[in-house]
């Protein structure tokens, strides 16, 4: 028996969610979902809000377990960008909530989920949502704390990030507060800000990068969502949303998967679970998108013939 290296073969039985957030607390003023279903035309369509964001160069997705995510390969050719002009929407103005979900492969100097920002020597006016490093970060600047070019606290969690598994980061300020959520729990918090948020007359509104005039922080690793509201969510919503959508871990099986060569270049993936399951497995090349194989119906003792797979 040969193994299909360097095939990677992931045994998945789970619910499969077509979307993230949705009925979770109050809707929210804008969101991005990254499904294929979404991009057209160099397009991706926003699913709440219509500020559809715009697409240089590629975007490609990722068929998961538990969703489809937009995949970021941390080149700065790519770009997702977002009409910008303050005070209109879908730019919150007084409070702010800004949400995503994210799988970084890395850290870096600088990244960013989602950002509208300027931030050049003492010039400091915007907010992101992204990391420093290793850490997952919120920054804000506000009319109330300026100091003649604006003035803007980065909040960075304590704690590193895993690269190994999705994660819910969250920040919001109601116009007196800063608050960092990570999984569903208070990270930092800070009161140095204080009255309406201060925008730039001109930046980026972008997803997946850290970028302004001079710097540009694309991230590597998959996207789900991205979703902003114009007021600051308490804490129990934002575990809500996090317990609601967590991808669950997938299930281990008792037995395999024994993976067999078949004739014709076909390949039979078997595996036994504890319980009653939905028969997928997913496969691909390590780093690029993978394909979905399934089979109706639960069973404890699994089998898939794969079909063109060598």
């Amino acid at each position: 028996m040969r193994l299909c290296s360097p095939w990677i073969l992931s045994v998945v039985s789970m619910v499969m969610f077509a979307s993230v957030g949705v009925s979770q607390g109050p809707r929210p003023r804008a969101e991005w979902v990254f499904e294929e279903s979404r991009l057209s035309g160099g397009t991706l369509r926003a699913s709440i809000g219509g500020a559809h964001a715009t697409v240089h160069g590629v975007l490609t997705f990722q068929e998961g377990s538990h969703w489809q995510a937009g995949v970021f390969t941390g080149s700065t050719g790519s770009t997702i960008e977002l009409d910008y002009r303050p005070g209109k929407k879908p730019l919150p103005r007084q409070s702010i909530t800004a949400e995503a979900w994210v799988k970084l492969d890395a850290g870096g100097q600088w990244g960013g989920m989602v950002s509208v920002l300027q931030d050049n020597g003492a010039f400091e006016k915007g907010w992101l949502l992204g990391f420093y490093k290793n850490r997952f970060c919120f920054a804000l600047s506000s009319v109330g704390a300026d100091d003649g070019d604006g003035l803007m606290t980065y909040m960075a969690a304590d704690k590193a990030f895993s690269t190994k598994g999705w994660h819910h980061v969250a920040g919001t300020y109601n116009g007196k507060k800063m608050r960092l959520f990570v999984d569903g729990s208070l990270a930092k918090e800070s009161e140095v800000q204080s009255g309406a948020i201060l925008y730039p007359k001109r930046a980026k509104f972008v997803l997946g990068a850290y970028r302004d005039d001079n710097e540009h922080y694309p991230i590597k690793g998959q996207m789900r969502s991205v979703a902003l509201w114009s007021k600051a969510l308490t804490a129990s919503q934002i575990k809500s949303r996090y317990k609601a959508n967590c991808p669950p871990p997938a299930p281990e099986p008792l037995a395999g998967p024994v993976v067999r060569h078949l004739p014709d270049n076909a390949v039979s993936v078997s595996w036994r679970t504890e319980k009653l399951e939905p028969t997928a497995i997913w496969t691909g090349l390590k780093g690029e998108s993978r394909k979905r194989f399934a089979k109706a119906g639960k069973r404890r003792d699994h089998e898939l013939v794969l079909q063109g797979v060598t």
